[in-house]
């Protein structure tokens, strides 16, 4: 129950803020939104309790959002057993973690004020700006590490990466005389290739895998409202299932899905199916040759 109230409250915030947002309801999804606005996507996880991330759920978040191009996101109230801080992104295996209250600021354009690192407090300063602060009062590297502090490596680090603990932050505001703050708060990015995870394929997903790679298409197998996605220029989104069950939850998502990706929507099953998005059969998919002749056949 606190989980679909949470993907719901969030939703709304969402769609308040201008993104088109597709829940994914009743299907087993690496995420539970999907979320656009221009060229920003968003896909977020939501769990009661980060600690219930595993490894292997935050590289299949990761890597369906690189495959899309979006910026995974796992919201969450609760961390082990106290609260997580308003304002603060926290990092699990390389995916953004926040609340709630954190979330809405960011998708608002807002910039959260500080990540949580090591079990450290940090923020993201505007290296350039630091560099033109110093300049600007005369001081060489040697000359701010005095003054703060600090030794002189740190300062060359802080000019090169950008990152400083809290304490280091307000005793820079306080030599300098200005907030060096960034106001676009990056979120983690993601490789450009995705990493390999065990799923289970069934023999249809095998078949139908093997089909669009003798097609000349690069497949990617997914846990996501889609169980499968084919790529050679465009991209293909497939339902690929027996299981009449789940097929008509899982189309009326993709359905909906189809506003929010860029590429061709297909369902390939053995069942007989009434849907918007074109249906195959597995003998019907066997029948077309060539990725160009499939493309010509999604487009009727």
């Amino acid at each position: 129950m606190y989980k679909q109230a949470l993907v719901g409250a969030l939703a709304s915030m969402l769609l308040e803020g201008g993104y088109r947002t597709v829940e994914c309801r009743g299907s087993r999804s690496s995420f539970d939104l999907i979320a656009r606005k221009d060229d920003r996507i968003f896909l977020v996880k939501v769990l009661s309790n980060i600690e219930a991330l595993s490894r292997e759920r935050a590289q299949e978040l990761k890597n369906i959002s690189s495959l899309l191009g979006g910026y995974p996101v796992v919201v969450s109230e609760n961390m082990k057993n106290h609260m997580l801080s308003d304002g603060v992104v926290y990092d699990r295996y390389d995916v953004s973690v926040m609340n709630p209250s954190t979330f809405s600021l960011l998708i608002n354009e807002g910039s959260p004020q500080a990540y949580s690192k090591r079990g450290s407090y940090c923020v993201e300063i505007d290296k350039d700006l630091l560099s033109r602060a110093r300049k600007k009062l005369g001081y060489t590297q040697d000359d701010l590490a005095h003054e703060m502090g600090v030794s002189k490596q740190s300062i060359y680090r802080y000019e090169n990466s950008g990152s400083v603990s809290i304490e280091v932050f307000e005793k820079m505001v306080e030599v300098l005389g200005e907030n060096l703050l960034r106001t676009d708060f990056r979120l983690s990015q993601m490789p450009a290739e995705q990493q390999t995870i065990g799923l289970h394929l069934t023999p249809l997903k095998k078949l139908v895998d093997e089909r669009f790679r003798n097609m000349g298409f690069k497949t990617t197998i997914t846990n996501a409202p889609f169980d499968m996605v084919a790529a050679k220029g465009d991209r293909i989104f497939s339902v690929v299932s027996n299981d009449w069950r789940r097929l008509s939850e899982k189309l009326s998502v993709l359905e909906e899905m189809s506003s929010v990706l860029d590429g061709y929507t297909v369902c390939i099953s053995e069942r007989r199916v009434k849907s918007s998005v074109s249906v195959l059969n597995p003998d019907e998919l066997s029948e077309i040759r060539s990725a160009r002749e499939f493309f010509k056949r999604l487009s009727k």
